[in-house]
């Protein structure tokens, strides 16, 4: 009895997998919502960690809405804070409603750290936004504005931005394709 246990456990396993791929991975995972990061990959500039306030990036979104999931700022190695991750509306210097998460840094490994926003937040087609994190004087290091990202298609990366307190207002400081940081967001293919 044990033999056939043995020898039905392979073809078992075989008929799984092939009734998967003959399903379908999207049927099963719903692949086509997984959310993509935007940034895809980073050069790390200058760290820092002499600044109080808001700084990221600023993007142009592409010819179509831009459906963001999660928000999401770079954790350097011995980091311990929160931040607020913030999607500003460049036209009226305000929060995209809904678009605000708190990312906790505290015994992270390095890299990007997420959070989801609930519910998802939609960004206008052709329009200009900031992607930004709050920082602050002596906290958590970040990168600065010499850092250079690369972003997929859907959105163009303007330049790095920061929250001017001496003016209150928002500038744009630095080179196209450049971010503080770096931000990220996650956003649901069309």
């Amino acid at each position: 009895m044990r033999d056939l246990y043995l020898l039905l456990t392979p073809l078992l396993v075989l008929g799984v997998i092939g009734l998967v791929r003959f399903v379908g991975c999207e049927l099963i995972y719903n692949v086509d919502e997984l959310p993509q990061p935007l940034i895809t990959d980073q050069v790390f500039g200058t760290p820092r960690n002499d600044y109080s306030g808001f700084a990221g990036m600023a993007i142009d979104v592409g010819s179509k809405p831009l459906v963001v999931r999660f928000l999401g700022r770079y954790c350097v190695a011995g980091s311990t804070g929160d931040h607020h991750v913030q999607i500003i509306d460049s036209v009226t210097g305000t929060v995209v409603p809904g678009a605000e998460v708190v990312v906790s840094l505290a015994a992270k490994p390095e890299g990007f750290e997420t959070k989801k926003l609930d519910p998802d937040v939609t960004l206008g087609a052709g329009r200009r936004y900031y992607v930004v994190s709050e920082e602050f004087d002596g906290g958590d290091r970040f990168f600065d504005n010499d850092t250079a990202v690369i972003a997929k298609p859907v959105a163009s990366i303007v330049s790095p931005v920061f929250f001017d307190a001496s003016i209150s207002q928002w500038r744009l400081l630095g080179l196209t394709g450049h971010s503080y940081g770096p931000v990220q967001l996650y956003y649901v293919p069309d």
